[in-house]
């Protein structure tokens, strides 16, 4: 027996969150930020973990993580530049590096571009820099107009054995908690999904929303939800929804805000690529509104239109980061004593990035190498590919090394 068709409007969400937590005056906390910190808090747990049950001093581990977020946030920053937006920011290069944007005018952005996979390039080599060098300050005696007291050096240590190897465990474990950042894109709307073609999924309205909202200074407020009275009529792949536009009390006359509603909102939905990407609004029939006015003077519209529910791919990647988190930290707790040197981070780039690559072909495509029938491929797709290898090559690195971890001094003195 099939599924009565009205009971599909349960399959999807609108989503259109507060992206703000609190604001006072011009300083907010945003869901984001809360989430990246969440996800050093996380990621700073699991390595303090592993350095006290190897018997190392879990303050180590706190040093070593704070390192791993400055490398990762370099790595991160610079792989957006160079692996993304090369082209954009070589143009704008003072916006590269400074979280502020010029066009068109001067805005405080803050870091909106930030790429996992330059993530993991950053912290990678800034391990390397851990496990082999000491970052020294070295003090000269200066005259009272010297603005620079001392310098920081690179100082290489002590051949420590394999303490590189060793450090990779921490170091795939606690960067996998970046699955609270995939939240946080999800709590923002960023990297949204391919379209369902189907009632199911996610309808991300935020972007439709404040589009709308910022059309006219005479609007006041916008919202989506559903519209069950209409869903026998929505073709398979769309979701009946309405708009709900609120206009704020500044004297127009009715016959004013309905040429406003059937020229420009009309064109808004049916033209704008961006609100085209969540709201289809076919642009050869005339707009569906009702139109009534409020108890201050103002009007209410109310629009009957399609929504393009997308596969949530934030929460389908942060699901592929929390198993194999689940995953490796159980294997690694019943089996460290055993396995060798960077097993665990060879495996998870295996599994997490394969994992990965299949959740590329869900995601929206930017950056597209190749385009053919049916199938598009990403530099998501081509640096995942990159990173299972690597995967491979360290694996087969570390079984032609012998199966004898080093002692535990040797790591102290890593």
């Amino acid at each position: 027996m099939g599924v009565p068709k009205t009971m599909t409007i349960l399959n999807y969400i609108i989503w259109n969150p507060n992206p703000v937590i609190f604001q006072l005056g011009d300083f907010s906390v945003r869901w984001y930020g809360l989430c990246v910190l969440l996800a050093f808090l996380g990621g700073s747990a699991v390595i303090r973990h592993i350095y006290q049950k190897e018997g190392r001093r879990p303050e180590e581990g706190d040093n070593f993580a704070l390192w791993v977020l400055i490398t990762a946030f370099v790595g991160a920053r610079l792989g957006e530049i160079f692996f993304y937006n090369f082209g954009y920011y070589l143009s704008h290069p003072i916006e590269a590096f400074l979280p502020v944007t010029f066009d068109p005018h001067f805005k405080f952005t803050g870091y909106q571009g930030l790429s996992y996979h330059g993530a993991l390039v950053g912290s990678l080599l800034g391990t390397y820099l851990y496990a082999h060098y000491l970052l020294v300050r070295s003090c000269k005696r200066r005259t009272a107009f010297q603005l620079s007291p001392f310098k920081l050096t690179f100082k290489k240590k002590p051949s420590t054995g394999r303490g590189f190897l060793w450090l990779t465990t921490p170091l795939a474990l606690g960067m996998m908690f970046g699955f609270f950042v995939r939240i946080g894109n999800f709590v923002n709307s960023e990297i949204t999904g391919t379209p369902t073609h189907s009632q199911s999924g996610v309808l991300f309205a935020r972007g439709v929303t404040e589009r709308l909202q910022r059309s006219s200074e005479a609007v006041e407020a916008v919202r989506m939800y559903k519209d069950n009275t209409h869903l026998e009529t929505a073709p398979g792949a769309y979701t009946p929804v309405k708009l709900e536009i609120t206009f704020k009390n500044v004297g127009f006359e009715e016959a004013a805000v309905r040429d406003f509603l059937e020229n420009k909102i009309k064109y808004y939905l049916a033209t704008n690529s961006h609100i085209g990407m969540h709201v289809y609004e076919p642009e050869d029939q005339p707009l569906r509104y009702q139109l009534s006015s409020t108890r201050n003077n103002g009007y209410v519209a109310t629009i009957a239109t399609l929504g393009i529910p997308r596969h949530p791919a934030q929460l389908y990647e942060a699901i592929a980061y929390i198993l194999t988190i689940v995953l490796l930290l159980g294997w690694w707790n019943s089996s460290h004593k055993t396995l060798r040197d960077g097993t665990i981070a060879g495996v998870g780039m295996i599994v997490c990035y394969g994992l990965r690559f299949i959740v590329e072909f869900f995601k929206d495509p930017f950056s597209i190498l190749f385009e053919g029938e049916g199938v598009v491929l990403t530099m998501g797709h081509l640096l995942s590919l990159l990173t299972v290898l690597g995967g491979v090559l360290l694996l087969v690195y570390i079984y032609v090394l012998p199966s004898k971890k080093p002692s535990t001094n040797a790591l102290d003195a890593a």
